[in-house]
């Protein structure tokens, strides 16, 4: 096995390093700033990253949005504007 670096590769993940550290960093704000402002601890901002993340596949082309059920449970979620 050849041990040698392939610095094709470099770039590449330097890009997936910077934007990896960038979310870190935006998550590591934010639990500051609300502990900042309220003097409390949430990590409640973990449920709403995963719900934002559910949305975003659900929109996405990979998440095939344009299903009946899917467009369904969007209509019906507590809350919504009817």
């Amino acid at each position: 096995m050849n041990v040698a670096a392939n610095w094709n590769l470099f770039p590449g993940y330097t890009v997936i390093g910077i934007t990896l550290g960038g979310i870190y960093a935006l998550a590591a704000i934010g639990l500051v700033l609300i502990y900042r402002v309220s003097g409390v601890l949430n990590f409640a901002q973990g449920a709403v990253s995963m719900f934002s993340a559910f949305v975003a596949y659900q929109v996405s082309p990979a998440g095939r949005w344009a299903t009946s059920s899917s467009a369904s449970r969007f209509a019906r979620w507590p809350g919504a504007p009817h």
